[in-house]
């Protein structure tokens, strides 16, 4: 008898919600056919992306709390527990609802909303299989359309394990190893339901092994690169240490901003090129020479370099014919001097030092102020 009034109950709360949403979407109507009644002048009435939880949870047909300001109706209340409340649906009605949610905010294109909906009815303790792959396949849709595509993916898979009848969820996971450039993984899957005489598997099948003999012919031309540029290297390697110029980690990198991208090459005849940083500490200024070769002198490019005064040196001290050059070698005796000169040197007499480490000697370039370094 309890069971029977239960059931009469729950009909009569279903019959008088329908029939206040019936009202609402009359009132509704009514409001949207007289736009001149709406107040759209004032930008804290509207519902925006960032305020939208906040202002649908104010609504008492959308809360979850009886108590957000407003007078609790019986009506509302029915209303309320007609869509989200447990204790009158069951777990297939919520994720449904849920569900509904989800597909009108991706038929709107609110990918991220969809998401929110279908992570909730994804969390309710559903026992449909079936049911709950058609949710995992929707947010792995949403995912996609994000290009979350690692995340579509794994919902995909995860609604083809419920559901192996589940087509949509097997054309996502084609999709998704297509995007992801998984070419091998797209064509197995395609190859695997060939049987099933699906299109779009079909279509992606030669989509995929088109893009899977590109990237193979890439990676067999990348290979052929990294190998040239090895031999490359180890060339470059041989040189420097026939110089007998010692250097501290790579030839080929540098932390340095300026030299970023730039290295030790050979010229046609095999001689040495190296990029060079100038510092001028005094002034907090530096000049960055790409190709310095290393039978050119100092003179030359500080020829070019000051051809007309630098506007960081007011004094006029940076005159090349003045410029003497001072080279400090890392480890040397107590009666050992350091060599100073004018700045005919080359760039392999300065490497050539001995005791000299190329990536922490110090070239101080100063008018007449080098004995103020020691």
């Amino acid at each position: 008898m309890s069971e029977t009034n239960d059931k009469n109950e729950k009909q009569l709360i279903r019959e008088s919600a329908e029939e206040s949403l019936k009202q609402l979407t009359e009132e509704l109507e009514k409001l949207s056919s007289n736009e001149s009644t709406l107040r759209t002048d004032d930008s804290k009435e509207r519902w925006t992306e960032d305020n939208w939880r906040e202002e649908m949870a104010k609504h008492p047909f959308f809360s979850s709390d009886a108590n957000v300001g407003y007078e609790s109706s019986p009506l509302v209340d029915a209303m309320r527990q007609l869509k989200y409340d447990k204790e009158f649906n069951s777990a297939e009605e919520l994720v449904n609802s849920y569900r509904e949610d989800g597909n009108e905010n991706f038929r709107r294109k609110k990918y991220r909303w969809a998401l929110d909906s279908y992570t909730e009815a994804i969390k309710i303790d559903c026992k449909d299989d079936k049911l709950n792959s058609v949710v995992y396949n929707n947010r792995s849709s949403a995912h996609y359309h994000l290009q979350n595509y690692r995340s579509s993916l794994n919902d995909a898979l995860k609604a083809y394990e419920l559901d192996s009848n589940n087509t949509k969820a097997l054309i996502r996971i084609v999709l998704c190893h297509f995007e992801l450039k998984e070419y091998s993984k797209c064509l197995e899957v395609c190859r695997d339901n060939g049987h099933k005489n699906i299109d779009v598997l079909s279509e992606y099948e030669k989509k995929a092994s088109i893009e899977a003999k590109i990237a193979e012919r890439n990676e067999r031309k990348n290979k052929t690169q990294r190998l040239k540029q090895k031999r490359t290297e180890e060339k470059i390697l041989s040189v420097v240490n026939s110089r007998g110029i010692k250097f501290k980690s790579s030839l080929f990198e540098s932390i340095h901003p300026a030299a970023h991208g730039k290295h030790v090459t050979l010229d046609e005849s095999g001689g040495l090129v190296w990029p060079v940083l100038f510092l001028y500490p005094e002034y907090g200024q530096s000049d960055f020479i790409e190709k310095f070769a290393e039978n050119d002198t100092f003179l030359q490019h500080l020829n070019v370099m000051f051809e007309e005064f630098a506007e960081w040196d007011p004094k006029h001290k940076y005159r090349p014919n003045d410029i003497i050059a001072c080279i400090k070698p890392i480890e040397r005796s107590k009666e050992k001097k350091n060599v100073k000169t004018k700045v005919e040197i080359s760039l392999g007499d300065c490497l050539a030092c001995s005791g000299c480490i190329t990536s922490a000697e110090t070239v101080l370039i100063e008018q007449q102020s080098h004995e103020e370094a020691y």
